[in-house]
């Protein structure tokens, strides 16, 4: 038997601190749920990605409308966008409603944005080692944190921690079998490699 640290009681654990884990966290927090919210970096860190600059102003108005999560008052406008294939001749052009923005910024805006809820717990440093699983169902994590090791009971778990899946990839065989893979199939994810190129005057895009 593991001798923990610490052992914590919550009702809902979410697993990732990226817009998705902090816009779940942020609408249980007006609700009211008692939840953590863990993150594998440094609090300072969190948000700092090398993708995902990239966005429409679109969904972060929605997102504000639905549940009042925190806008980016940051964002850099641009004319259009271009997303080129494998083959230089296969591209989908994107025109306006496309913006940028500091990834790091954003994402620390919105991390802070959950200290107005006494009912939020946000844990930095903190890295999923196992799962728990009871009567066939997942009812908490086992983490470390600063070399402690620590237990989260939790009734409900949201793996919002990306591609990685840090949860479900460590879930029993048993439990997944029939029911998703372990990992995300390859034929199910597009791996794709960005520029940012300022200019100093407006430039028309023009193939070749």
């Amino acid at each position: 038997m593991n001798n923990f640290d610490n052992v914590y009681h919550t009702d809902v654990l979410i697993v990732g601190g990226g817009p998705a884990g902090v816009s779940c966290a942020f609408a249980l927090g007006k609700l009211g749920t008692k939840t953590i919210l863990i993150d594998r970096k440094k609090y300072e860190l969190i948000g700092d990605k090398v993708c995902g600059d990239a966005l429409s102003p679109l969904y972060t108005d929605k997102a504000y409308q639905d549940i009042g999560l925190p806008k980016p008052d940051f964002l850099v406008l641009v004319d259009q966008s271009v997303l080129i294939g494998k083959e230089p001749t296969t591209q989908l052009i994107l025109t306006s409603g496309n913006a940028t923005v500091d990834r790091l910024e954003y994402g620390q805006k919105l991390i802070k944005s959950l200290k107005q809820f006494d009912n939020i717990k946000v844990m930095a440093e903190t890295r999923v080692r196992e799962t728990i699983v009871t009567d066939d169902f997942l009812t908490g994590l086992i983490c470390s944190v600063n070399g402690k090791l620590i237990k989260i009971n939790s009734k409900i778990v949201i793996d919002a921690s990306g591609s990685s899946g840090v949860v479900r990839s460590r879930l029993p065989d048993y439990y997944v079998k029939n029911r998703f893979p372990k990992k995300i199939p390859k034929d199910e994810m597009l791996i794709a490699y960005r520029d940012i190129i300022k200019l100093p005057d407006k430039h028309e895009y023009q193939n070749g």
